[in-house]
């Protein structure tokens, strides 16, 4: 049986029927085996004398929640009742047992042990639950506290000497009262006195050795107390806490251990968080990307099927001239969905890790010349707005990637194109400077909001302040992740209503790479990872 479970469990109706069931079990035992005297002696003691039946009303008697005076009262008269029970029934049951003679004598000596086992009994109850209470109390100290544990030692090591002692000299007195008529309730009172001493004893010895307990361990216990203090912040989530390494002892040891995991610790939770922080980026990202391609894409398949319906159904009324233009339509509705599959593929690829670039030197009049001539007849065709070149003389190579190169200033090229009014211009100026060589793409159209242009960078990003719509916001976003993995940099300047220039810069040829001819990859691909949706050089 468990201990714990067994002390103050009982309510008070429990205890008072426990308590009465086995006085009631003894007492027949004792009234049935009278007459023998080998069982008639052993259960004399514990069957006359009630204290027995209150010290286990006491133990099993739980502590009421909250010491009032209608609770004490309860109690007081409980004790009192149960006393008058046990006094007066071990009374009767002495006199059965042991007759005594008529006269006044005898019956004084059966009124005396009546009145003494009431007084007993109410002094076992009074003060049993007074040092129950105190127990309680103290073993709940002695868990919470190292110092109370540390006295509480002590006073175990005290009260198993006084047990030995106690011990000897009942054991004395049994032997020097062999051969006498006595009673065991003689060695009663020599008990009751040596534990009183031993009590006031224990009292005289504990108390300096408890002010000495708490000079010696209050240092320890600080250190504790404060360590206590920062786990508990620590698991309410403050991961920045930290505690003074005090001594070199065991203490000091933990608490350099505490603060080493709560710095690993922390360290995890705000990767923990970025990548969170990141995962739910990307995940919006994934549902802009979903609506604005489906957006993007439903518009040209939509206007292709159009066109391919009504000229499956009118084949033979379509003349010559509106067939081309038809088919002309369809061309660009082609090419817009295919330049909007290959953003697309090109982000697929930059998600996975697989897009590199070619280390090269590049010839970037080449390049733009190239650029100019393909885009700037169809842009005037179809939108009316003039692309222009400026390129000094003598302009050194860069270290970049032809190809992607091309696709940055076609994609520049495309976005000033479709926010530039008819009548606009957009040029590609290239600036030499000592470090690298930047290529300005500069448009007359409608500029960016001040607000706007911190963001034009980022994926997925369409101002809500532009006059055109579509797109599926890749396209900045690509050429900044191209430039950047050449080892360049991109930037933006605009003044709404006159219009924006943005700006590639790329660096110059080094030594290394002056052996090496344009176009010709002079060392292996640029390196590159992902990260956080960007892919950058390691």
């Amino acid at each position: 049986m468990n201990f714990r479970r067994f002390v103050a469990t009982a309510s008070l109706q429990r205890a008072i029927g426990e308590t009465i069931g086995i006085a009631v079990v003894l007492w027949t035992i004792l009234l049935l085996f009278r007459n023998n005297s080998y069982i008639y002696t052993r259960f004399e003691l514990i069957s006359l004398v009630g204290p027995f039946y209150m010290a286990f009303f006491v133990i099993r008697l739980r502590q009421p929640p909250a010491r009032t005076c209608r609770s004490m009262s309860i109690e007081g008269l409980s004790i009192l009742g149960l006393s008058l029970i046990l006094s007066v029934v071990g009374t009767l049951l002495n006199l059965i047992v042991r007759p005594v003679s008529g006269d006044v004598r005898g019956l004084a000596l059966s009124g005396a042990l009546g009145v003494l086992i009431f007084v007993m009994n109410c002094s076992v109850g009074i003060f049993g639950r007074i040092a129950l209470g105190f127990s309680l109390l103290w073993n709940r100290l002695r868990r919470q506290y190292l110092l109370w544990q540390l006295i509480n030692a002590h006073i175990l090591m005290l009260a198993f000497l006084a047990g030995l002692c106690i011990f000897a000299i009942d054991g004395i007195l049994v032997l020097a009262a062999r051969g006498m008529a006595y009673n065991l309730l003689m060695i009663v009172p020599a008990t009751v006195m040596l534990v009183i001493f031993s009590v006031i004893v224990m009292v005289i010895v504990v108390s300096p050795i408890a002010l000495f307990s708490y000079f010696v361990v209050r240092r320890a216990t600080e250190r504790l107390r404060l360590l206590t203090y920062a786990t508990g912040a620590l698991r309410s989530g403050n991961y920045d806490v930290r505690v003074p390494v005090v001594g070199e002892d065991e203490v000091a040891q933990l608490q350099a251990d505490f603060n080493a995991m709560a710095s690993e610790l922390g360290s995890s939770m705000r990767a923990l968080q970025q990548e969170r922080d990141r995962v739910t980026a990307l995940l919006q990202e994934r549902r802009e990307l979903i609506a604005n391609v489906s957006h993007e894409l439903r518009t040209p398949v939509a206007t292709l099927r159009g066109y391919l319906e009504t000229s499956l159904m009118h084949w033979d009324a379509l003349s010559r001239e509106t067939l081309h233009h038809d088919l002309r339509t369809m061309e660009a509705e082609a090419i817009q969905l295919q330049g909007r599959v290959e953003d697309l593929f090109t982000l697929a690829r930059s998600d996975v890790g697989q897009f590199a670039l070619k280390r090269e030197l590049v010839n970037i009049p080449s390049v733009v010349h190239e650029v100019v001539d393909a885009r700037a007849p169809l842009a005037w065709r179809s939108s009316k707005v003039e692309i222009v070149s400026e390129i000094p003389d003598d302009v050194p190579l860069v270290i970049g990637d032809t190809r992607r190169l091309r696709q940055a200033l076609q994609n520049l090229l495309h976005n000033g194109i479709r926010h530039t009014p008819p009548g606009g211009i957009v040029a590609i100026v290239v600036d030499v400077r000592a470090g690298d060589v930047a290529i300005h793409v500069k448009d007359t159209g409608e500029g960016i909001a001040p607000e706007d242009l911190p963001h034009v960078w980022e994926r997925f990003y369409q101002s809500k302040h532009s006059r055109v719509r579509g797109g599926t916001g890749l396209g900045l976003a690509l050429v900044k992740e191209w430039i950047e993995g050449m080892g360049g940099s991109v930037g933006a300047a605009s003044v709404p209503g006159e219009g924006s220039c943005f700006t590639l810069c790329l660096p110059r040829q080094t030594r290394q790479d002056a052996s090496a001819p344009p176009g010709r990859s002079s060392h292996e691909s640029f390196p590159t990872r992902a990260y956080s949706g960007t892919t950058r050089p390691l």
